[in-house]
């Protein structure tokens, strides 16, 4: 499955006030997507730990954004600001203890350890990288910080064979497709029908005209098994006229 652009789920300006609208639609995005209710609750505490210390502490931030992205195995959410980095408060709980008795986080912070034992995979990162010397006002308007944590889900996409010849019509059905289905693509039919046969997948779309084995060969291959016989097959053509042969009465 190829990603597309990463959704945007909200843009926000950095302003405390922001934070309950924003975790609304957090919230109901994630409920679209199917993910799991805990990890929900997870995310709602992250986003308003780590967005609240971003508003306070990050100097120079201007605006907030959070995005989606479709991986394989699920997706990235990722929060986004135009500030300095906070890196400093995601090292360690020791370094936040020492902040905390300097007195420098009185209102904010306390809930960061706690983002680091909810997501220990997260990433934090500043693009481009402040320790390249190039700190021009061009590259400074083009910094942004970002922290990234990976989610899964537990709806299972229906999943999808693509049979045919032409990368580029394989890319592009990816394309298409990749967002509501689980798409496996094949060049070689004869790949595809052995993997058809092993693991049998809720659709097929096949093109008709391929080397070794055309799709018509293909689909008389899979009604002749009773694991595939019944599985939904779709025929792709660039002829306008195809003989299927047989005829529909109406």
């Amino acid at each position: 499955m190829r990603n597309k652009t990463p959704l945007l789920i909200a843009h926000i300006t950095p302003e405390l006030s922001e934070l309950k609208q924003m975790r609304h639609t957090l919230n109901n995005v994630l409920m679209h997507y199917s993910i799991d209710k805990e990890r929900i609750e997870n995310v709602m505490i992250l986003a308003t730990e780590h967005l609240s210390n971003v508003i306070r502490h990050s100097a120079l931030t201007t605006e907030i954004s959070i995005y989606l992205e479709k991986e394989n195995n699920g997706f990235v959410l990722t929060f986004s600001d135009d500030g300095s980095s906070i890196s400093e408060l995601l090292e360690t709980a020791d370094d936040l203890n020492k902040l905390n008795n300097n007195g420098q986080l009185l209102s904010a912070g306390m809930g960061l350890p706690l983002i680091k034992g909810l997501f220990p995979d997260l990433v934090y990162s500043q693009s481009p990288d402040v320790n390249k010397k190039d700190n021009s006002s061009e590259q400074q308007a083009k910094r942004h910080n970002t922290l990234s944590v990976r989610l899964t889900s537990t709806h299972t996409l229906p999943s999808i064979v693509l049979v045919d010849d032409d990368l580029t019509t394989l890319i592009l059905l990816e394309e298409l497709l990749g967002d509501d289905f689980d798409v496996l693509s094949f060049s070689d039919p004869e790949k595809a029908l052995r993997t058809i046969l092993s693991c049998p997948p809720d659709l097929v779309i096949s093109d008709i005209k391929m080397p070794t084995l055309d799709g018509f060969e293909l689909r008389r291959a899979l009604a002749s098994h009773q694991q595939t016989c019944t599985i939904p097959f779709i025929f792709l053509t660039e002829s306008p006229i195809i003989n299927f042969g047989f005829k529909v009465t109406l």
